[in-house]
Formats: C-alpha cells, sequence, structure tokens
C-alpha cells in the first residue's frame, strides 16, 4: 500500500451525461462528479507512442486511489487538470486488489 502523501495533485472528475432535448433527440452534458487526490506524471513524448497514443496530444499517467462513491472505471468519464481535459485510454488495477487505479490518459483544450 502506498503512503497518501503520494497522492498531492487535485484532479477534477467529470462525467458526459445524455439529456433529452425536448425535441425527440439527446444532447450531451459535461456535469462534474467530483475531486479527487492523485499522482500525475506527464509521459514523455518519445514514449507517447509505445502508450498507444499520437504524438499531437498530451500524455499524462494518473494514479489515483479507488472510492466507493465515484465510479472511475466508467466508460464515460474525462479528468480535468489545469484547464485541459483528458480522455482515460486505459485502466490499470496497480495492486490486483482494487486499492490503486491507474490511467494513462489523452488530453486536449478545452
Amino acid at each position: 500500500m502506498r503512503p497518501s502523501r503520494t497522492y498531492h495533485k487535485r484532479i477534477e472528475v467529470w462525467e458526459y451525461i445524455s439529456n433529452a432535448d425536448g425535441f425527440g433527440g439527446n444532447t450531451t452534458q459535461d456535469t462534474k462528479i467530483g475531486d479527487s487526490w492523485a499522482n500525475i506524471e506527464t509521459i514523455p513524448t518519445d514514449k507517447l507512442t509505445d502508450y498507444g497514443l499520437d504524438e499531437t496530444q498530451y500524455g499524462i499517467r494518473i494514479k489515483c486511489r479507488k472510492r466507493s462513491d465515484i465510479d472511475l472505471t466508467a466508460d464515460n468519464i474525462f479528468f480535468k487538470y489545469k484547464g485541459i481535459e483528458y480522455a482515460p485510454q486505459s485502466v490499470t488495477d496497480r495492486d490486483l486488489h482494487g486499492l490503486e487505479i491507474e490511467f494513462v490518459a489523452s488530453g486536449r483544450n478545452s
């Protein structure tokens, strides 16, 4: 188990929600579902292709503890950190006990 002091960055967890628009269709809306402490590492540009990311994207590795109140492994979530939206590309259970989750995420300016 990792000490809690390794999680020293604050990230926002957002979710895409589909709402009826009143005309028989749906619109998507971004909804903030919470904040979480995390350890964030930038992926070097020469290693982006090793993680399956394009060289024109921002790549980060996010490590955080699993939370019972936020489903961090949902398909429609994304993260915001320093004004940039990051979409998770892969999710890994670090210790195979569900305590720490690692995301490889690609970013775009919001």
